[in-house]
């Protein structure tokens, strides 16, 4: 896979400095090797581009003062770089279609080129939307609905009454709709579980990492809007609603009933009540 520097702008934007030349991979400066691209997020690495091997890179244009290579000018190089990088490395695809080995319920809705691996559960009428794929040994409840482009890695499970938009992935392990933390003691504090209905609603382009745990509600959903980001090791309890464009990095732990506003950030190891 190659592309000429023209090309990745009239994809991505920016402004093309010098030759236009064709590039094959994105690399660090320290790493990058003849015929691809690096680049240089923060002037303190710049010293490094002095043995920098690579045919161009991308540049702030403050920065781009005495450097010889052919660039591509953009305010933000870092979020150039993962742009580009997503189109050099792009996700993992499965074959179409559905495995022999796979369980769909007669009652479950299709869209259009599904993907369905080895060992994968489909519950009683859920709806997978167009282009999704669901890895092996991926198991979706009852009444799940789930959008289009969504990608599900082996090992993860949508519990009963969970709702996903559009162009989300989940990854392995991670187990979503699982039952909050809902009990009740009597007189001698003996524990009598509270049934929780309230079900998930995960909105657009949310990616949950692996071993993360999002509860359902108890009698209303659990919430992570739009573009929301989530770690690994994550644990979101019945009820919380996350804003939009919110990250959340490992360990995290979010009590029930906690409301987190948009393009938010959580350090890890954070615990919120």
């Amino acid at each position: 896979m190659q592309y000429k520097l023209s090309e990745l702008v009239a994809k991505f934007g920016g402004r093309l400095v010098g030759a236009d030349v064709t590039v094959s991979a994105i690399a660090p400066t320290d790493l990058a090797a003849p015929g691809e691209i690096t680049f240089l997020s923060d002037n303190k690495y710049k010293k490094a581009l002095l043995d920098c091997k690579a045919a161009a890179i991308i540049i702030k244009e403050e920065d781009a003062i005495d450097i010889s290579l052919p660039q591509i000018i953009t305010p933000n190089p870092y979020y150039y770089f993962s742009l580009v990088s997503n189109l050099f490395n792009p996700r993992r695809k499965l074959a179409k279609g559905i495995s022999p080995r796979a369980y769909v319920d007669d009652s479950v809705t299709l869209g259009e080129n599904p993907s369905i691996s080895h060992n994968a559960v489909i519950g009683v009428n859920s709806k997978i939307g167009d282009n999704c794929q669901i890895f092996a040994n991926v198991v979706i409840g009852d009444n799940v609905i789930i959008g289009n482009n969504v990608t599900i890695y082996p090992n993860a499970t949508i519990y009963d009454n969970v709702t996903i938009g559009d162009d989300c992935v989940f990854h392995s392990g991670c187990a979503i709709g699982s039952d909050g933390f809902g009990n009740a003691q009597d007189e001698r504090r003996h524990y009598n579980r509270i049934p929780q209905i309230g079900g998930v609603i995960i909105g657009n382009k949310v990616e949950i990492g692996s071993n993360t745990t999002v509860d359902c509600g108890t009698f209303q959903p659990t919430i992570i809007k739009d573009g929301a980001r989530i770690d690994n090791l994550v644990q979101i309890a019945h009820n919380v609603e996350i804003g939009a464009h919110t990250g959340i990095a490992s360990q995290v732990g979010i009590a029930g009933n906690t409301k987190i506003g948009n393009y938010c950030m959580l350090g890890g190891n954070a615990g919120i009540a």
